[in-house]
């Protein structure tokens, strides 16, 4: 049997990778659901984002050896990548940061834009 899919990688990482991905479909639902067209735009990107985690979810359950490092022991140990070790704090904020700043971003024009409307 072959190496683990994500052998250094716990499964809480991909429920918060879940979690801000969530606040982006809520942040689009919210404001920008006003039309016919935009609420068929946000519904196409709400079923894409499902199947975007479906497909490596069913993978990883297959499997069944990934995600099994507990956080605690990822934040202490840390992360080996191709070009050396990094930190578990600076992983974890490298794999969230452009999710979070896409939705705060989604957040703050949607706002930006029912405040303008009023």
């Amino acid at each position: 049997m072959g190496e683990a899919a994500a052998a250094d990688m716990p499964a809480a990482i991909g429920y918060m990778i879940l979690a801000v991905y969530g606040l982006m479909m809520a942040a689009l639902v919210a404001f920008f659901t006003d039309g016919v067209e935009a609420t068929m735009m946000v519904a196409i990107s709400v079923i894409y984002t499902a199947i975007y985690f479906s497909v490596p979810s069913s993978f990883l359950r297959v499997e069944g050896r990934s995600g099994q490092m507990p956080l605690r022991e990822f934040l202490r140990d840390g992360l080996s990548t191709w070009t050396g070790r990094i930190g578990g704090c600076e992983a974890i904020l490298q794999i969230l940061l452009i999710p979070a700043a896409i939705t705060v971003a989604l957040a703050a024009i949607g706002l930006l834009a029912r405040l303008n409307q009023a």
